[in-house]
């Protein structure tokens, strides 16, 4: 599982909750917010090596049927 959340990002929420900066529950929002948007960039760059992979697997596919449709290498 990927990680969604910077140990920075906390530590700085952590302090500005100290300092009484944020609410608590403002805290979850900013976390909550986050989480959300570090997983959607995550889930984009997961569907584009998905798709490179696939069209990778695809020529292969590909190139084996050509092998075996052709006669080479055949005496």
């Amino acid at each position: 599982m990927a990680k969604y959340l910077k140990t920075a990002f906390l530590r700085d929420l952590e302090i500005k909750l100290q300092d009484e900066k944020i609410s608590y529950g403002k805290m979850l929002e900013l976390i909550q917010t986050e989480v959300i948007e570090n997983y959607k960039k995550d889930n984009t760059l997961l569907k584009k090596i998905k798709k490179v992979l696939s069209e990778i697997w695809l020529g292969f596919k590909i190139a084996e049927e050509n092998r075996h449709n052709s006669q080479w290498g055949k005496f």
